[in-house]
């Protein structure tokens, strides 16, 4: 009900990107993760500072790919820790690539 509710919220309101990250946290709690990927994407494009959107739309992308950090993937982790160098989850996805 809650992620209908959403879709719906969003189908009204397409420019509030809060919304969009929102849903995509829904998605990804589901295990929705292409779903997640991109309401993530939408909100990235209406607020590319948002605060974690750039590194839960990475690991949104990781999963979707099976747990392997794709270039698209790293290359949102790597947005995440420009704007935030403290942010932990594009911080080990990074290493994680590294390790790869």
């Amino acid at each position: 009900g809650l992620i209908a509710g959403l879709e719906q919220r969003m189908a009204a309101n397409p420019g509030d990107a809060e919304g969009w990250r929102m849903l995509g946290w829904s998605y990804f709690q589901t295990n929705r993760h292409a779903d997640a990927a991109r309401a993530y994407a939408r909100a990235i494009a209406l607020n590319p500072d948002g605060e974690g959107y750039q590194s839960a739309y990475g690991e949104a992308l990781v999963l979707e790919a099976g747990g392997q950090v794709t270039p698209a993937a790293a290359a949102a982790f790597a947005k995440a820790v420009a704007r935030d160098g403290n942010d932990a989850r594009a911080r080990y996805f990074l290493a994680v690539r590294k390790a790869e």
